[in-house]
């Protein structure tokens, strides 16, 4: 299997998208949301996980992969030997609708 890493994911300049998230105006799921909560981990990663967007818990603290489930997948990485990584991106009002 080839590492491809997390590169390509990531913008050219990685501070780039955080003043326009700020504003939270370009996208409809700013109304319920408190903030952006942005990706953590580093460029060199040879996988990442992506979960659904994030719920109050997330939302709240600006952290994705928090509260009950995100401990779960932090148990379950570092009983694979594996440290977590996170990611994350806004809060849908009703996430059984998904992005319609």
């Amino acid at each position: 299997m080839t590492n491809i890493g997390a590169e390509r994911f990531l913008p050219a300049r990685p501070g780039l998208p955080a003043p326009a998230a700020r504003s939270r105006e370009g996208c409809d799921l700013f109304r319920n949301a408190t903030q952006t909560v942005f990706w953590a981990g580093r460029q060199g990663a040879a996988y990442m996980i992506v979960g659904e967007q994030p719920g109050d818990q997330k939302d709240r603290r600006a952290a994705p992969f928090v509260g009950p489930a995100g401990r779960i997948l932090d148990r379950g990485l570092e009983e694979a030997g594996t440290p977590p990584r996170r990611s994350g991106r806004r809060r849908h009002p009703n996430p059984r609708d998904g992005l319609s």
